[in-house]
């Protein structure tokens, strides 16, 4: 299994974890944050706001992961958000994630409905997987994590 997308500057290539999905069909994943958990965001001038404080906020939006869709006739994009909903407005990082399928989707000329948002469960910092599914594959496993363990990122 390949992660799909680019490696990002600063991007612990520890933390991605890859997985199967179904039976047989494998799925691609591709997994982005910051050190302080926020999610990545790009390079790109295009993709923030003329006077945004987070010029990169949409680092982890890869277009090579919507080439990868494109390519792919028979398969579906979907990504994946973790997030801890008691303490992050879920709904407004819905919008976010949307925003960045969105854009995704624009850049590599595909329909947004190629590529589905999906809600997770709970990691202690928010972060996207992008999963590439096989046509008749089932959905991929979600890797919540406990919340009685300590947040270790914070050591």
């Amino acid at each position: 299994e390949e992660p799909v997308g680019d490696a990002d500057a600063g991007y612990d290539p520890g933390a991605v974890d890859t997985g199967s999905v179904g039976e047989p069909e494998q799925a691609h994943n591709s997994e982005a944050q910051t050190e302080d958990g926020q999610p990545n965001s790009g390079p790109d001038e295009d993709t923030a706001p003329a006077g945004s404080s987070y010029p990169n906020k949409f680092l982890w939006a890869k277009k090579s992961f919507g080439d990868a869709v494109k390519a792919d006739v028979a398969s579906s994009g979907v990504i994946v958000l973790y997030a801890d909903e008691n303490y992050y407005d879920l709904n407004a990082l819905m919008a976010f994630v949307q925003d960045g399928r969105n854009r995704i989707a624009n850049a590599s000329g595909i329909g947004g409905d190629r590529i589905q948002v999906v809600y997770g469960g709970y990691r202690g910092v928010p972060q996207v997987e992008l999963w590439l599914v096989p046509d008749g594959a089932s959905m991929p496993e979600f890797k919540i994590e406990d919340r009685s363990k300590p947040d270790e990122s914070k050591n």
